[in-house]
């Protein structure tokens, strides 16, 4: 195993967790790991879904914080092979790691569906896939889309959808995605955060979907600043 940092999730949960250039921990990352004991009733019987699960931070978080069960997805096999290593150096064992875009991923899933789902979605707009290593589509909305149709399939009735969305990509559009899915919605928490460095080339293209009112950002004294929401949103009984 490679080089691997320590991270104080909350007073019942580290992990040590090796990273790359791409599957990395962010501020989103745990602006969402904070609130999964928080906003999760987690026991030895829940199953928890981790929707682009990277380096696996959020479905380690689950588990270490009561899951019985916990799923790790993403379409890369690199961030699936990052997140079993950090499986075993954290000594998870009621975790497992499938790829979301093979024929017949959801059958794999014992019991078929599931208590949550958590997901830190790829969510940066950017003109071409080349401009950001988030990139999620011209608007920002091509993951977001892809796990609210995932979260009405896998997800049980009553069940909670959890995850992070930033004030770059058009929230109300969200909104009307979840609500016409059949959820229903909370934004738990909101933290202002500072721009990074890896922003500036695709402040253009922002700017054009800002006068389109699609996104949203403050400039203060000290920068520009994004808004980052977590999203709570409950899956409907039939």
């Amino acid at each position: 195993m490679g080089d691997a940092k320590e991270y104080h999730i909350h007073e019942h949960c580290r992990l040590e967790l090796e990273e790359d250039e791409i599957f990395r921990v962010t501020p989103y990352s745990l602006f969402l790991a904070e609130y999964i004991p928080k906003c999760l009733d987690l026991t030895d019987k829940t199953r928890v879904l981790d929707f682009g699960t990277g380096c696996g931070i959020q479905a380690l978080t689950a588990a270490r914080c009561g899951a019985g069960q916990v799923y790790g997805v993403d379409i890369h096999p690199q961030a699936l092979d990052l997140a079993s290593r950090n499986q075993r150096r954290n000594s998870v064992h009621q975790f497992r790691t499938m790829n979301n875009h093979e024929p017949g991923w959801e059958a794999r899933l014992e019991g078929e569906q599931v208590d949550y789902i958590v997901s830190n979605p790829a969510s940066l707009p950017a003109p071409n896939a080349l401009d950001a290593t988030f990139w999620a589509g011209l608007n920002g909305h091509d993951m977001i889309e892809e796990l609210i149709q995932t979260a009405s399939r896998v997800l049980r009735p009553s069940g909670i959808l959890l995850f992070v969305h930033t004030s770059l990509v058009n929230l109300h559009h969200t909104l009307l995605l979840l609500d016409a899915a059949g959820f229903a919605i909370k934004i738990v928490a909101i933290k202002k955060l500072g721009f990074r460095d890896f922003y500036l080339p695709l402040l253009p293209h922002w700017e054009q979907l800002r006068a389109q009112c699609f996104a949203y950002w403050t400039q203060e004294e000290g920068g520009c600043f994004e808004l980052l929401y977590l999203i709570s949103a409950g899956k409907n009984e039939l």
